[in-house]
């Protein structure tokens, strides 16, 4: 699996990047919200990681633009917020996640796919 971390606190990003390595995922890090941004236009990722606070373009103003231009990628939003109103946001996980939710957050985007960001009904890849 093919992930993208878009997060500005360098520790927060290692820890994600090197808790999803040793689930042998392929993790790619950008530290803000521009640099995600290009990365998700230019390459395929199966999850993006997206950090709410980051400098210059936020992370909802990222994922906005993203679902209008077509991007059918699950993202799942980092925040320290409890809740989050907005129409483009696929799932959120609070902050302090374990590598345990991170984990259970990344299976059930491997079972949904792209056909639940979509907006159709889930299907399971094979």
């Amino acid at each position: 699996m093919r992930i993208l971390v878009v997060e500005d606190e360098v520790k927060v990003a290692r820890a994600l990047r090197e808790g999803l390595k040793r689930e042998k995922c392929d993790v790619v890090v950008a530290s803000t919200g521009e640099e995600g941004f290009c990365l998700v236009n230019a390459e395929e990722f199966d999850l993006v990681i997206l950090d709410l606070m980051l400098p210059g373009r936020d992370g909802l103003q990222v994922l906005a633009t993203l679902r209008k231009r077509g991007l059918q990628t699950p993202v799942l939003v980092l925040t320290a917020r409890d809740a989050i109103e907005d129409p483009y946001v696929d799932s959120i996980a609070v902050r302090t996640i374990t590598s345990l939710s991170l984990l259970h957050s990344r299976n059930y985007w491997r079972v949904r796919g792209p056909a639940f960001a979509a907006g159709e009904p889930s299907k399971l890849r094979t």
